[in-house]
């Protein structure tokens, strides 16, 4: 979190001491939309927006968001969303042209297959996130 100074504290923890190398860790209200807001049906003012949910080419499940702070994928690694990639959030007016593109790619990059369709969401999300 310190080499990320524009990140809440309240919504990122490290696994230091874990043995994963001090792995940025969603908590809070990012960690609560992670688990359990579908891309296809979220409330338009929800502070985190999940854009699309994957499986990474080592089987985790894993899922784009954007929020006001900061956008990023995060993927489930032992019940607990990893934080892979991150970017700064920018104002809603300008509304991340940029970051969701960076974001799309490096999604496109870890994916394997293609993403969940709404059905398969939500199967994953009703069944924990668990591979």
């Amino acid at each position: 979190v310190g080499s990320h100074p524009w990140t809440p504290a309240a919504e990122v923890a490290t696994d230091v001491g874990t043995g994963k190398g001090g792995a940025l860790i969603a908590s809070g209200s990012l960690a609560k939309a992670l688990d359990t807001q579908l891309a296809s049906n979220q409330p338009g003012d929800a502070a985190v927006h999940v854009r699309l949910s994957f499986r990474d080419r080592g089987g985790r499940y894993c899922r784009s968001f954007e929020s006001r702070a900061f956008d990023g994928i995060g993927c489930r690694d032992d019940g607990r969303w990893r934080l892979e990639r991150m970017i700064a959030g920018q104002p809603k007016a300008d509304y991340r042209q940029a970051s969701s593109g960076e974001l799309a790619a490096a999604a496109a990059a870890m994916m394997a297959g293609d993403p969940l369709d709404a059905a398969s969401e939500q199967a994953a999300r009703d069944a924990g996130w668990s591979r």
